[in-house]
């Protein structure tokens, strides 16, 4: 049949999905380290140390200034009332805003997202873009690995828009930065951050569960699937598609006359 599509074992697809993804993250953390650095976040931290090192070193002045107990314990702060802890967190509050250790501590925070942000980016298109690009059929170096390939649904190669898509609004948005952004901002251990990570992966298995080709969400946004490549026939492009149907029913012809 034109539209017969061979789905990829799911033992290969998860041997595929580990090694790309090992790949993936070798690749964010280069990336990550080689933009830090031109975006000076080096020295915004040494900015903060040096004011750190100054409030220790006048810290009978800034005890006195803001009220402030500046070598208190855990232990310490969890004794105290709910109206000292309230005082006390704003008396932090208020040294930080002024010495400006606030505002160059959100701005590392937002340097670092940025180059995580860019770094994933770039691993991706380098990952699911350009390799597959080179490799054709949609093919990442995991899915060479064991066999596999991506095509449309009607068994048509995938086109290099659909790539891209797939690679940038499912891959990228949908399955990395989300988890991603979750934990920088959240935390692993937090609630928000378990939540949006079950739900990304939950809604990974359902779609997979529920499609019928087991189609992941990034599959299912541009209309492609992953398929055995050996045993998968991918055709060039529409033309060469319907050139085989009309064959097909040619040859069908004949032998119902014969």
């Amino acid at each position: 049949m034109y539209y017969d599509i061979q789905k990829a074992p799911v033992t290969k697809r998860i041997g595929a999905f580990l090694l790309d993804f090992m790949l993936l993250v070798i690749l964010i953390v280069f990336a990550t380290s080689l933009l830090t650095p031109a975006m000076n976040v080096n020295k915004h931290i040494e900015n903060i140390k040096v004011i750190t090192d100054e409030i220790e070193e006048n810290k009978e002045y800034y005890e006195e200034k803001y009220q402030l107990k500046l070598d208190i314990t855990d232990e310490e702060f969890n004794t105290m009332t709910e109206e000292e802890k309230i005082a006390c967190n704003e008396a932090w509050s208020k040294m930080y805003n002024e010495t400006g250790l606030t505002k160059l501590e959100n701005k590392v925070v937002s340097l670092y997202i940025l180059a995580i942000t860019c770094g994933a980016l770039i691993a991706i298109l380098l990952t699911e873009v350009l390799v597959p690009a080179l490799m054709k059929h949609g093919r990442t170096l995991g899915k060479r690995a064991f066999g596999l390939a991506v095509m449309r649904k009607n068994c048509v190669k995938i086109h290099p828009v659909q790539m891209v898509a797939r690679a940038l609004l499912g891959k990228f948005t949908i399955c990395l930065m989300f988890p991603i952004y979750a934990i920088v901002f959240f935390g692993l251990n937090s609630m928000p951050g378990k939540v949006i990570l079950v739900a990304v992966l939950g809604a990974q298995l359902i779609a997979m569960g529920v499609s019928k080709n087991n189609a992941a969400i990034h599959d299912l946004i541009v209309g492609t699937t992953v398929v055995d490549y050996d045993s998968q026939m991918i055709y060039e492009n529409a033309e060469e598609l319907q050139a085989a149907i009309e064959k097909d029913k040619a040859e069908q012809a004949a032998r119902k006359t014969y």
